[in-house]
Order: structure tokens, then sequence, then C-alpha cells
């Protein structure tokens, strides 16, 4: 199937099976759009076959956010929208096994907020 038609299952699905929101599903749209620009530029095409798209790509994606700057909680968060697609995916039986099942998620550091000052009181 391709790439642009499953994404479009898969936000109705979210929408309708799942009860997201719509800014949830604003979101997970962008995330997937900008995972299918990466791969058409890679592979240098636009009609892009689900069932072709391996680890190695998805994680070549995640290291090109982060070679850009992108920090770790944005990274999750992009890794959650392709890990949620592709168990859809499976879910319908368009593939077997999702390949994103493999890839471990970026640590995302702890921080600790800053105590306000007495003037800020």
């Amino acid at each position: 199937m391709d790439i642009d038609q499953a994404i479009k299952e898969y936000l109705q699905y979210l929408q309708l099976e799942r009860n997201c929101s719509p800014v949830t599903i604003r979101g997970y749209q962008g995330n997937l759009r900008r995972f299918t620009a990466h791969l058409a530029a890679q592979k240098g095409c636009r009609m892009l076959d689900v069932a072709q798209i391996t680890t190695a790509e998805i994680r070549s994606y995640l290291y090109a956010l982060g070679e850009r700057g992108v920090k770790a909680k944005s990274l999750h968060r992009e890794l959650c929208a392709i890990r949620g697609f592709f168990r859809f995916l499976v879910e319908i039986d368009l593939l077997t096994q999702t390949p994103a099942q493999k890839i471990q998620k970026p640590k995302i550091p702890h921080t600790k907020p800053n105590p306000l000052s007495e003037e800020e009181i």
C-alpha cells in the first residue's frame, strides 16, 4: 500500500476509533509527513510502499533529526508517531511485523524545576 494512503487510513482510525483530538491528529500527521518527506528524498521517489520501509531507514530519519539539533523529547515524539503508525499497519494485517519495533526510544534527560526567586514570589 502507498504510504500516503496508509497514513490517511491511520489518521481516520485515530479520529474514529481512538477518539483522538484534532490537535493530536495534526501532530501525528506532521510527524508522519516529515518522515515520508525524508524517505522520499533518500529514495528519490514520491510513491513509497509501506512494506518496503526498513528499520535502518527509520533509524536514519531519527539520526538526521538529531544531527539537525532536534532534542530527545521531540525525537521521542517522532518515534512514538512512527511506532503507532506501523502497529496500526500490523493490526490491519497490512504488515506482519513493524520495522520500528526494535528501535529504542531516546533517553529524555530529567531536569529539575528552577525554584522561584524571592522577587518572583
